[in-house]
């Protein structure tokens, strides 16, 4: 990648910033599985809409570097303007970037500071660790700071001295031949900043599908506007729900964070499709902020759902999903199924779950949303699942689909899975769990 010294003034951020999967893990993320089953989708003879036309990503990049009292910006790059940016350039990576934007910054003192704000691949975007994750990229001894708001110290083996920040939405990253002066400026900013706009209520996105990979493509949080797209053209993403104040608390509470957001998109997703997420192919993802989103000020919450495909990207549409046809979920004992658990794929490729059927709550309350009420509910499955060929691998029966919302309504239908746990994360199998099954590696090819 050749970075270019944009000179600009100081740019304030439409809206207070244009920002969130990457991975779906304990954060501020969560894929609701709590719909799954899976559904065969009818071919049609109409041509698949093509890609939208987005927002650009470096234009959000620049968008982040907003004016910092006392740093004036610099217009003209003189040569040793150059070699910051060259000693920048030595190790940036790339390969999980999707956009850059570069601006140089004088301090009271005459330093001058190079000024680079990266906007990371869509599965990462919004990631609060987001500069701990740049800083290992970089230098894999980094020490691991305290808070995901620290300003990182990180040292490439290119040699130099270079501070990185996560700001919300991406990474900022500072260098000057005084490295007081490069963290001073981080220190500046970092007082200034504030949550992220979120996407509204009714929005229509488009998730880019070149940049999956490990992370996903949907964002860690939901703040990236520039892939709002016109619900009336292309997209592969609907808001059913946004808020940017999700919750009346004063102190952060996991369990009640949980609840409140499984709730309020349960309600989105009903009031939308009329169906229970088990029974629809519409998969639902939730955002709230976690633990280290909290501390930075975040205090939002939406609903965005996606319809899955066997291949595990997200389906390209025109026009609601509720409008789309044969959205309904069906799926049969020892179906396996893709990453979104609704849709029916060959056990033979590549999966994350295998439905083995369904049973009935009996309890008269919705229970702990993190305990293991519903799991222990298929337990009475007259199913035994086999042994993989990894002595470290544990298949487990999972209970899956029921929100709160629906359960007021009267909902008790549990889905119940067959999932393969490694050292406390799920794996992805091939095979079934009914017969033989292996662990997929990184390097193993499905058959």
């Amino acid at each position: 990648m050749t970075l270019i010294i944009i000179s600009t003034a100081a740019c304030t951020s439409t809206a207070d910033r244009i920002n969130r999967s990457t991975p779906s893990t304990d954060t501020s993320t969560s894929v609701t599985t709590s719909s799954t089953t899976t559904v065969s989708i009818t071919p049609t003879t109409e041509a698949p809409p093509t890609k939208p036309i987005t927002g650009d990503i470096d234009e959000v990049a620049l968008a982040a570097i907003i004016d910092v009292p006392g740093y004036s910006p610099v217009f003209e790059p003189n040569e040793e303007d150059i070699e910051l940016a060259d000693s920048i350039n030595a190790w940036f990576p790339s390969e999980i970037t999707a956009g850059i934007a570069v601006a140089l910054r004088l301090d009271a003192s005459g330093n001058r500071i190079a000024v680079f704000s990266a906007i990371p691949l869509s599965g990462i975007r919004g990631y609060p660790w987001i500069a701990d994750l740049y800083g290992v990229w970089v230098d894999e001894n980094l020490a691991i700071p305290e808070s995901a708001t620290d300003i990182v110290e990180v040292h490439p083996p290119t040699g130099g001295t270079f501070y990185f920040w996560g700001e919300g939405d991406g990474v900022m990253i500072t260098t000057s031949n005084s490295s007081q002066a490069a963290a001073a400026y981080l220190e500046a900013r970092a007082l200034i900043d504030m949550p992220n706009q979120v996407w509204n209520s009714g929005d229509c996105i488009f998730l880019p599908q070149d940049q999956s990979d490990y992370y996903g493509n949907a964002p860690w949080a939901p703040i990236a506007l520039d892939i709002a797209v016109p619900c009336s053209g292309p997209h592969n993403g609907e808001i059913l729900f946004s808020a940017q104040v999700g919750t009346s608390l004063e102190e952060f509470d996991a369990d009640q964070i949980a609840y409140e957001r499984a709730y309020v998109c349960d309600k989105a997703y009903a009031d939308t499709f009329d169906r229970p997420q088990g029974e629809y192919l519409p998969a639902l993802i939730t955002y709230m902020p976690d633990v280290d989103e909290w501390e930075r000020g975040d205090r939002y919450l939406a609903c965005l759902v996606v319809l899955p495909t066997a291949n595990g990207s997200e389906r390209l549409v025109a026009g609601p999903f509720a409008a789309q046809p044969d959205l309904n979920v069906a799926l049969t004992s020892g179906d396996c199924t893709s990453s979104h658990a609704k849709l029916a794929i060959s056990c033979n490729a590549r999966h994350h779950f295998q439905y083995l059927g369904s049973v009935e709550y009996e309890g008269s309350s919705f229970p702990d949303i993190s305990g293991s009420a519903f799991d222990d509910a298929c337990a009475s499955l007259p199913i035994e699942l086999t042994d993989g060929d990894d002595p470290e691998a544990e298949a487990l029966i999972v209970g899956l689909n029921m929100g709160p919302y629906q359960f007021e309504l009267g909902y008790r239908t549990v889905n119940c899975y067959g999932v393969a746990i490694v050292d406390g994360e799920q794996v992805e199998v091939t095979g079934s769990f009914l017969d033989r099954w292996s662990v997929v590696s990184d390097t193993a090819e499905a058959a």
